[in-house]
């Protein structure tokens, strides 16, 4: 069975969603912020993966809204968690666009991904390889692996972007695919914490994915290992990930590349709703693009409320080993004006449009215990 297997075993399941990993990796260091992450966006998938893969990924989109096209490619077996109706509907899928290409079922992950026509959340992380054992040889190793990976990749984005297209079926065991994107919040770059205690994230990507043009006609390949990336893009945002932010180095430091944009953010989602939070955010751009940025909180990131007051925030400078000022910002929400001492997330919004440089966050830590509220 293969990869159909994992998706027989969650549409089985008690639960309302399944967590999957495969066994040659270590999921225990970002576990409590995977979970964190579906249960604020539960109908989308939710993955894990590294930088490079991270960034593959984003390339390996595909947008068209004249069909509702919305798809994003992500492996699952780093860590993944996604509603037990998601493995049910793929399994149907599988039997009715795959019964001329049987043999491709084995690597129904490929098609996954692609079929939900929803971009995955994904953390970019340094993922950890368990101690390996003697199982034998792996499914990646077999013959023909990688000509049934590629043909699976270029017969999944064929096969949605002509169901969508034609928009209705006279077969009677027609299952649509979804044409609504259902998630919560927009496409973003996450990293969680050493601790698993929260998580950096920003939407600034390295791409305007959405701007990527398709023709199914000439990009069916898109989503293949024809299309690695490779050169000076994918090398700076290796060198300047959100990795850098929790990396408990406050040397290293993430960079957004470009000038700051409105309405673009970094922000922490903090797992859950915390009281009298104390933390340290630390950044390297400019004083005066600081005093641009909006700061705003929320229970579940999709209402927010600005905090405009300074009580609770104090400031201090410092160099950075290569001489770069630095300002390491603190926040006491103890010491927050009344009725903001509770939230899970921070958004650093900048309210205007800022020739001045680009973001440049290198540090973000909670500095104290703190508990956990109720509603």
């Amino acid at each position: 069975l293969k990869d159909e297997a994992k998706y027989r075993a969650c549409a089985e399941a008690k639960t309302i969603a399944c967590f999957y990993v495969d066994d040659d990796w270590d999921a225990s260091f970002y576990l409590k912020s995977l979970i964190a992450d579906f249960r604020a966006d539960p109908y989308i998938l939710h993955s894990v993966t590294d930088p490079y893969t991270f960034y593959t990924n984003l390339i390996w989109s595909y947008f068209d809204n004249t069909i509702d096209l919305h798809a994003g490619f992500s492996w699952i077996g780093c860590g993944s968690i996604f509603l037990r109706e998601y493995a049910q509907r793929h399994l149907q899928y599988l039997q009715i666009h795959l019964k001329n290409h049987r043999n491709l079922v084995y690597l129904s992950d490929v098609f996954f991904s692609i079929w939900l026509n929803d971009i995955p959340s994904q953390f970019n992380m340094n993922i950890r390889n368990l101690p390996t054992g003697h199982a034998g040889e792996s499914f990646s190793s077999t013959a023909n692996f990688l000509r049934n990976q590629h043909d699976s990749s270029v017969l999944a984005i064929r096969i949605l972007e002509h169901n969508l297209r034609q928009n209705q079926s006279n077969d009677t065991n027609y299952i649509g695919f979804s044409r609504k994107q259902n998630r919560h919040f927009p496409y973003c770059v996450k990293s969680s914490s050493p601790k698993d205690d929260f998580i950096f994230f920003t939407n600034i990507l390295p791409m305007d994915i959405q701007t990527i043009p398709f023709n199914i006609s000439k990009d069916f390949e898109r989503s293949t290992r024809n299309n690695l990336p490779t050169g000076s893009a994918v090398s700076f945002f290796s060198s300047h990930t959100t990795l850098l932010v929790v990396d408990n180095n406050p040397k290293t430091c993430w960079q957004s590349g470009r000038n700051v944009r409105q309405g673009e953010y970094f922000a922490m989602d903090f797992l859950y709703i915390r009281t009298n939070l104390s933390f340290s955010v630390t950044i390297g751009h400019s004083w005066e693009i600081q005093k641009n940025v909006v700061i705003n909180l929320s229970f579940d990131g999709l209402w927010w409320i600005t905090y405009r007051a300074i009580k609770g925030i104090t400031i201090r400078s410092q160099n950075s080993t290569s001489n770069q000022q630095q300002y390491v910002i603190i926040f006491n929400s103890t010491e927050f004006n009344s009725g903001f001492h509770s939230f899970r997330f921070i958004a650093f919004n900048a309210s205007r449009v800022s020739s001045l440089g680009e973001f440049q966050v290198c540090d973000v830590k909670i500095i104290t215990n703190t508990t956990i509220t109720r509603l």
